[in-house]
């Protein structure tokens, strides 16, 4: 449960509009500042989702939320070409076709 009266993680990041599936299911709990935007997202244990490539979430990660976008990403990574990346940021491009732009720090994916 958030701090936002009972809403869960994935209807927040819907009203942000980012898909709500961008995080896993097994979100235990999340604190989200509404004025600075932070948020901190507690997983029930680390995961191994697969998305265009095998991702990496830890058991905590957090964050700033703002419509579109959660930047200054810390505890998600994507595996690519054998290396594992770190995700510093995600948003959507073309909400009308729900294309995301994943951010690791060099380049756009």
């Amino acid at each position: 449960m958030g701090t936002d009266g009972g809403s869960s993680i994935h209807e927040l990041l819907h009203e942000h509009d980012l898909l709500s599936g961008l995080l896993p299911k097994m979100v235990e709990s999340f604190n989200l500042d509404k004025e600075s935007g932070i948020i901190k997202i507690w997983l029930d244990r680390p995961c191994y989702p697969m998305y265009d490539e095998l991702a990496y979430f830890g058991q905590v990660v957090h964050g700033n939320l703002s419509y579109d976008v959660l930047w200054g990403v810390e505890g998600f990574s994507e595996e690519e070409l054998f290396l594992w990346l770190s995700m510093k940021g995600i948003l959507i491009s073309n909400p009308s076709f729900d294309v995301i732009l994943f951010n690791i720090g060099l380049t756009h994916k």
